[in-house]
């Protein structure tokens, strides 16, 4: 099952404005890719499951990102 999730932190006071994409494939991969809007940012990837994708996701949310609404 693949899975995909799409975190933004944004904030005017201390110039933040960044993005978080974690996608797993279905043959269990994990693609990270990380940096500021509009830029190009750096990625990763790791061997993982749900489980991990889903740990990914809570830790991001639990540091303030939110989940954008793709189209």
């Amino acid at each position: 099952m693949s899975k995909y999730e799409m975190l933004l932190f944004v904030s005017g006071d201390n110039n933040n404005n960044k993005f978080y994409e974690v996608k797993l494939d279905d043959n269990g991969m994990i693609t990270k890719r990380w940096g500021r809007l509009g830029l190009e940012g750096q990625s990763s990837q790791e061997r993982g499951d749900e489980r991990s994708f889903d740990s990914i996701v809570r830790a991001k949310k639990s540091k303030g990102y939110v989940k954008a609404d793709v189209v």
